[in-house]
């Protein structure tokens, strides 16, 4: 059963949430899907500012990356 280009996309999304970046091999793997496949899907996900591109795969967008101030003690 193929995935729709949708539900592939949003899985591809969790990965990245999950483990900051995915590799353009180990998703076209991971989906039975050409690399080109994948690599249109993160160029699609990185115009949607959820990735953004790296050599051979995409890493979690820099703005969906919560960082919290650390705590001070009073």
């Amino acid at each position: 059963m193929r995935l729709s280009t949708t539900k592939r996309q949003d899985m591809i999304v969790d990965n990245l949430y999950r483990t900051g970046h995915v590799s353009v091999k180990d998703m076209a793997d991971a989906f039975s899907v050409s690399e080109a496949t994948i690599r249109r899907d993160l160029r699609t996900l990185a115009k949607k500012d959820l990735a953004e591109l790296i050599y051979g795969g995409a890493r979690l967008a820099l703005s969906l990356i919560h960082i919290s101030e650390p705590t001070r003690p009073y």
